[in-house]
């Protein structure tokens, strides 16, 4: 890309897309309150939908193909389900959105300039690259350090492998950073895994759905922190796993 965007893949350069302003960086929070005479009490906020308006020029070397470059920008831009945008300005981060509208208007026979309108129902930007972590669970409890960028609480999987045949097991992971921590009792087998995967809210015993005995509430990270996660009950003699895979949240 050279100052252009990428949306699902494609590459709007090479449609002649050049973004005049990414305006990326807005953030909306809703914040609901009750207004007495004297004083008012607000809610915890809750964070609008990301809207971002992003200010655009496309060129072509001709009125036909200037037509030809704004049909395949239309084609591309007009899906109907979020799909990754990431600028040529914040190329680190991409923001899971969906075309709201597009607008402008011929300058002359060879520019067309105009606006373009993202909705992303998903307010929060991704680290392009996945933190993928291997820890070590050789004691019964065992805290493990987990260093967090980003400003955005994070929705990790954590994937605990055990090394023993485990019978009626209870198991807990528990964030100490943010006082959640989620307990399943079960069996493993030897190299079996129990998978948590926080944005789903799922618990799955290797690839089967295993939420009847599961309580508690699912271990979120703390942004721009090192998260202390303790594991309970994955040991008994042999080294067992635990992975974290995430990635970096930015609001």
């Amino acid at each position: 890309m050279a100052r252009s965007i990428n949306f699902n893949t494609a590459d709007m350069s090479t449609y002649g897309l050049v973004v005049t302003s990414p305006g990326a960086n807005l953030l909306g929070q809703l914040v609901s309150h009750i207004q007495l005479q004297d004083r008012g009490y607000a809610f915890r906020p809750m964070r609008e939908p990301r809207r971002i308006i992003v200010g655009y020029s496309v060129t072509g070397t001709s009125l036909a193909n200037l037509d030809a470059n704004l049909d395949a920008i239309k084609r591309i831009l007009t899906l109907t389900e979020p799909k990754k945008l990431i600028f040529d300005s914040l190329s680190t981060r991409y923001f899971n959105a969906v075309l709201e509208s597009l607008e402008g208007e011929y300058r002359h026979a060879t520019l067309f300039q105009g606006k373009l309108e993202f909705i992303c129902p998903d307010p929060l930007g991704y680290n392009i690259t996945e933190d993928d972590h291997d820890h070590s669970i050789n004691t019964n409890p065992k805290t493990i350090d987990e260093a967090v960028a980003g400003t955005g609480y994070i929705a990790p999987v954590y994937t605990l492998t055990a090394k023993n045949t485990l019978t009626g097991a209870t198991i807990k992971v528990e964030n100490l950073t943010t006082e959640e921590e989620l307990v399943w009792v079960g069996d493993l087998a030897i190299d079996g895994t129990l998978v948590i995967d926080v944005e789903r809210w799922l618990v799955s015993k290797g690839v089967t759905v295993d939420m009847a005995t599961v309580t508690g509430e699912f271990p979120r990270l703390k942004p721009n922190v090192t998260n202390q996660i303790k594991i309970t009950g994955l040991w008994v003699s042999v080294t067992g796993n635990l992975n974290i895979l995430y990635r970096d949240t930015y609001l």
